[in-house]
């Protein structure tokens, strides 16, 4: 049996790729593709988007509620741009109706982030349960047993939030503490004695 792939374009205008989906009750999601590899792109900024800012994403199944604004991936997924990559059971993407412009995107289950970070001369590679991107807030929130490596240095909580401007991570230790491993006195060569 021959997979077929499917394309679906969330970049510049969400509506037209939706549409051929839309056939179907209301009950039921506006697309729903099964047993195919599904790929997408997603701009977080309608008309405007940058190559660093289109997330490629494929995953096993895609069911779109078009009306709700949402796209849910499941199976495999990755999701992909040129400065981080994310992997998961599922993901959620939610998107304003209006302008086509993405909100949100929610992964769950065996997350993965790999972070490329140039400046400070080592990616950051993040576990954890569940992770929520908040485009517009500009960060993102990590959740339940999180693990956060930066060559040898090591960062655990229950939360994480990273804001992606300013530098700035908030962290959380829940029932357990929140615990560092690695040394607070190095030089990255930025001048910041703390490697996160």
């Amino acid at each position: 049996m021959q997979k077929s792939i499917v394309i679906l374009t969330l970049a510049v205008s969400l509506s037209l790729p939706f549409a051929a989906f839309s056939a179907g009750e209301q009950k039921a999601p506006a697309a729903k593709v099964e047993k195919t590899k599904v790929t997408s792109q997603v701009a977080a900024v309608k008309d405007k988007a940058t190559p660093a800012d289109m997330f490629d994403i494929e995953a096993d199944k895609l069911d779109v509620y078009k009306a709700k604004g949402e796209a849910f991936f499941q199976g495999n997924v990755v999701a992909s741009k040129p400065d981080m990559t994310i992997k998961s059971s599922t993901m959620r993407i939610y998107y304003n109706n209006a302008t086509k412009q993405l909100k949100q995107m929610v992964a769950e289950g065996n997350v993965s982030i790999k972070m490329k970070d140039p400046e400070k001369g080592a990616d950051r590679d993040a576990t954890c349960k569940k992770a929520i991107y908040q485009y517009e807030e500009k960060k993102i929130v990590l959740i339940g047993d999180v693990v956060i490596i930066r060559g040898q240095d090591r960062l655990s909580g229950q939360k994480v939030t990273l804001y992606m401007e300013g530098d700035r991570q908030e962290v959380e230790g829940g029932p357990q503490r929140v615990k560092i491993t690695g040394s607070l006195n190095k030089d990255s060569g930025s001048g910041a004695a703390v490697p996160w």
